[in-house]
């Protein structure tokens, strides 16, 4: 595994190796080497989420119990996003745009602190989330994907209500 700094303090791209032979492959997505280097107590919960084409999810985020999140896509494709809403750190407001795919088997991890959003490019897309933390519904907050400065290829056809009725950026509960 490969870390690769991003723009966002303390976010990085995982490039997994990959083991590839006639019959297919094999690629080691989460281990507690990379846990330790990355100061990661234990992994809470793994969560997987299918989408269609055009779907956007997100930006979100929880206050007071913060996730760090592991984000791989296992089938598909999409531009995986990682928004910095810490008000204190050095990278405040800064996205980070990374294509994951079941091609380049790449990870993002995002620290405690980080919004996540996706974009679905492909017609089906798997992705699988290895989370610590625990996902709690009054803590979870959102900031809208239109108040951001996104250069994404098409407009989302598909976003629910939900991600829709989040504050802007600057209106959004800072961490």
């Amino acid at each position: 595994m490969k870390l690769i700094e991003q723009n966002i303090e303390g976010c990085y791209k995982i490039e997994n190796e990959v083991f590839k032979d006639k019959r297919g492959f094999f690629f080691e997505c989460m281990n507690e080497k990379i846990l330790k280097k990355l100061s990661v107590e234990k992994i809470d919960q793994t969560n997987i989420s299918k989408s269609h084409y055009g779907v956007f999810r997100g930006f979100h985020y929880q206050v007071e119990e913060k996730l760090t999140q592991f984000v791989t896509c296992i089938k598909g494709e999409v531009i995986d996003f990682a928004l910095d809403i810490r008000k204190d750190s050095s990278t405040f407001g800064k996205i980070v745009e990374v294509r994951l795919s079941e091609d380049n088997h790449h990870t993002l991890y995002l620290p405690p602190g980080l919004a996540h959003a996706f974009l679905s490019v492909s017609n089906e897309t798997i992705l699988l989330y290895h989370v610590a933390g625990k996902y709690v519904k009054g803590k979870e907050r959102g900031v809208n994907f239109n108040s951001l400065d996104l250069e994404l290829p098409f407009r989302p056809k598909i976003i629910n209500d939900r991600d829709l009725s989040w504050p802007s950026f600057d209106e959004c509960e800072y961490i």
